[in-house]
């Protein structure tokens, strides 16, 4: 019964990410599929041109080129606007979202509400809230624009050359298993960074209102060591959670490097051997796996602080 009450009460607070606020939400989802055709088209351009220059073209090349201008207006007109919309949109929903959560905060009981410490509050109202922004509401767009260029790059990759695209799959595993090591790792981690600023606001909360207490006291160094701890018990906890990002990130670079080196030195074979791959396939195709394995690598950690940001607001 409980779990439920708190499914629905969470549901509550994600609804005022989006009350009245649904058309931005929308506008910014098209705009950001939009732009991300555009990428993927730049890469086929990018084929073209390579093919047209191998071929000798120039027909084609003049042709190629006036797509490129008609590409490049249009993604800056889109550009434009998404930076218009998307950042209306984070504002309103997270304008919202801390008013609500302070309406019910206002509606507890005395009783109710001395249970918890001050600090308690004031940590969700800003440095949860902001993780909240960052964590879930912003890592939504770059998940669409994400998994929209994997999905993208796999129908292109299966028009040009279904053999590479199998190796490119195959090749794709090595920073899937790198970057699936430590998701957990990094929301246990988001926990962990929630609790040492609560604990930190509190004691700030503590001392400058006790500050009268302190001075007559003189108990200055004494106050200077105690804040000097809680402060280094709230960076540690994010540094640690910056280690985690940056060794994931490090070994799927790595692994991403030899996927990419792999399919350019297989489809290298391919084209010297005759096997109806052009060097403009190839050049794509290197340039397709960076939208196959930028989702690999960073959708789990984007996942695993989405994760973690839910559950903030639970």
């Amino acid at each position: 019964m409980k779990t439920k009450q708190n499914k629905k009460k969470n549901r509550e607070f994600i609804h005022q990410l989006y009350y009245k606020n649904r058309i931005n939400f929308i506008v910014t989802i098209i705009l950001t599929i939009a732009m991300s055709s555009l990428n993927l088209m730049i890469s086929w351009l990018i084929q073209q041109i390579m093919d047209c220059t191998a071929n000798q073209d120039m027909q084609a090349l003049v042709r190629s080129a006036w797509i490129v201008i008609i590409v490049v207006v249009i993604y800056t007109i889109a550009n434009v606007m998404y930076r218009a919309v998307y950042p209306r949109f984070l504002q309103r929903a997270m304008q919202q979202y801390r008013d609500y959560a302070f309406s019910r905060l206002t509606q507890k009981s005395l009783r109710s509400f001395s249970k918890e410490g001050t600090a308690l509050y004031v940590s969700a109202l800003t440095n949860d809230c902001t993780s909240i922004e960052n964590n879930y509401l912003a890592a939504t767009f770059t998940l669409i624009e994400l998994l929209f260029c994997f999905l993208g790059a796999l129908i292109m990759m299966l028009y040009y050359s279904p053999v590479m695209l199998v190796l490119a799959v195959a090749l794709s595993f090595l920073p899937v298993a790198v970057s699936m090591t430590a998701g957990n790792r990094l929301t246990e981690q988001e926990k962990e960074i929630s609790k040492k600023n609560e604990r930190f606001v509190s004691i700030v909360n503590e001392l400058l209102s006790g500050f009268p207490v302190i001075k007559s006291f003189r108990a200055e160094t004494q106050v200077s060591r105690l804040f000097s701890q809680r402060n280094e018990q709230a960076e540690e906890a994010k540094k640690n959670k910056r280690r985690t990002e940056q060794l994931i990130s490090l070994l799927a670079n790595d692994a991403g490097i030899i996927a990419q080196m792999g399919i350019f030195l297989a489809g290298a074979w391919l084209a010297i051997s005759g096997k109806g791959v052009t060097a403009g396939v190839v050049i794509v195709f290197v340039q397709l796996m960076n939208y196959i394995l930028n989702p690999i690598s960073q959708v789990p950690l984007l996942w695993s602080n989405r994760k973690a940001a839910i559950a903030l607001m639970e």
